[in-house]
């Protein structure tokens, strides 16, 4: 089965903090948006969050979705909040041998792209996309279990917090984005501010469809 971690655990600072997953993009939930597209490929769902508070509120989305989706919310096993604590917490959690790791705040990610991404792992540890600058894109990508999580472990008992520390650990397949996403930057586009929030409204006026 496929297995699929959003991380869902930030605070939102520089919304008011306002909980991201939630904001509503095109007239829905963000995270709604993301499982229902989801759940065209039958997945089991992991949601990491980093609160009580932010689990209560997920659970209240979930059941006014009346979704049929395999889905788990799952809160941080350390009280920390910091990316790669989120990856920790999905490793952790995770029933299989791979687990495809995205954030919250993307609402126009495609399933389709998370399968061709799943497909680049091949006998790699990882496969991540990389844009031509070489920026690589840690949030949108797929984790083989196992050698990932000895990896965090590892940085994790150094108090070393940053994903490129465990990347280093990693035998990584760096995909080139176009050969993952069909809309590079309109797929990996994510909301942090009002400003994101406005353009994710005008992508919407523009017919970037949510529903494939």
């Amino acid at each position: 089965m496929l297995e699929v971690a959003i991380l869902a655990g930030g605070e939102g600072k520089r919304l008011r903090n306002s909980y991201k997953p939630l904001l509503r993009i095109c007239g829905k939930p963000i995270l709604m948006n993301l499982i229902e597209k989801l759940e065209k490929l039958e997945p089991s769902i992991i949601i990491v969050v980093h609160t009580e508070e932010q689990e209560n509120k997920l659970k209240v989305e979930l059941e006014a979705m009346k979704q049929r989706t395999n889905i788990r919310i799952i809160r941080d096993v350390i009280n920390s909040q910091a990316s790669l604590i989120g990856l920790y917490t999905a490793l952790t959690s995770s029933t299989g041998d791979t687990v495809i790791v995205i954030p919250s705040d993307t609402p126009f990610l495609e399933a389709s792209s998370l399968l061709r991404l799943k497909a680049k792992i091949q006998d790699f540890d990882a496969a991540i996309p990389i844009w031509p600058s070489g920026y690589i894109e840690p949030l949108i990508a797929i984790y083989r279990v196992v050698p990932t999580l000895e990896a965090v472990k590892e940085s994790l008992s150094k108090n070393m917090l940053q994903i490129s520390s465990t990347l280093k650990r990693l035998r990584i397949n760096y995909v080139p984005v176009d050969q993952v996403f069909s809309r590079p930057e309109i797929e990996t586009f994510n909301i942090n501010t009002y400003e994101d929030m406005e353009r994710a409204e005008k992508i919407c006026r523009e017919k970037y469809a949510i529903n494939e």
